[in-house]
């Protein structure tokens, strides 16, 4: 949350020259604040990265394509009688 008041007090000063209320406005702060974004979105496109490739083993794992035969209906290994 931090990140995002301190880069809206940059707007507000860029845009429409208010007075800081966070940070000031130098060239400075505004390299700190995109370098602090970059690394936030490039954590982000990580993370999104781990989530497909899981979900893709996930559906792909040798495990979930082993088939199982049918289940008898009056088999009593099946716990039915």
């Amino acid at each position: 949350m931090e990140l995002y008041e301190r880069s809206y007090d940059l707007r507000m000063q860029a845009n429409y020259g208010r007075k800081s209320r966070i940070v000031e406005l130098n060239k400075e702060r505004v390299g700190e604040m995109i370098r602090k974004v970059e690394r936030l979105i490039a954590d982000i496109e990580k993370e999104l990265k781990n989530l497909e490739l899981s979900k893709f083993f996930a559906k792909h794992s040798s495990s979930a394509r082993v088939p199982q035969p049918p289940a008898r209906p009056n088999d009593p290994s099946q716990g039915r009688a």
